[in-house]
């Protein structure tokens, strides 16, 4: 069968526990972890870019990100947390200017499972 995508280099992710979900375009590779941690790499070469800001939970606590998407024009990841919430971030120039939350919408009913 013909190898369709192959990793040729390995990133420390710098997640404990590791990452629970990823998104890529062909700006961004998009990875979720622990406590809300989210990192934006260049997905050829896996250089680090920035930290989505650890998201706070209503509790003070820092949910897991469960959970991410980037936009197809890479200015906006959605992520969702364990604590049912989503926020959508601006990533338009992630060195240039703090990402920043454009919208957070929180305590669904039920768990979210997945974004798109």
């Amino acid at each position: 069968p013909e190898i369709l995508w192959r990793m040729d280099k390995w990133v420390d992710l710098k997640l404990k526990g590791g990452g629970y979900c990823l998104s890529m375009t062909e700006e961004y590779l998009c990875i979720g972890g622990k406590k809300g941690k989210v990192r934006l790499f260049k997905p050829e070469v896996l250089e680090f870019v920035g930290n989505i800001p650890a998201f706070k939970s209503r509790d003070g606590g820092n949910p897991d990100a469960y959970g991410c998407a980037v936009a197809p024009d890479s200015k906006k990841v959605v992520t969702l947390y364990a604590d049912r919430s989503i926020v959508v971030w601006d990533t338009s120039d992630p060195k240039g200017k703090e990402i920043v939350s454009l919208r957070t919408l929180h305590s669904h009913d039920n768990a979210i499972t997945d974004i798109v």
